[in-house]
């Protein structure tokens, strides 16, 4: 059987009549889109423990660490 193809068409002239098909890839985000991701709740006092670590090098924890230790 052969088709004719026609010439001169328009992106959507071409496309008008194409019934796409579910595939693998959005089938995959649409799983992970709807998926429930889980809360992660912090209490407020390791929120500001971790508000102050950000400033923390690990040089500088490592030497309070051990001073801590010096005074033990």
């Amino acid at each position: 059987a052969k088709f004719k193809i026609q010439k001169g068409l328009s992106d959507a002239d071409m496309m008008k009549n194409f019934k796409d098909t579910e595939n693998f890839e959005d089938t995959m985000l649409n799983m992970e889109r709807d998926a429930k991701k889980p809360v992660v709740h912090q209490s407020p006092k390791q929120k500001e423990d971790a508000f102050y670590r950000e400033f923390l090098t690990e040089k500088v924890e490592t030497m309070i660490g051990k001073i801590l230790l010096d005074i033990k």
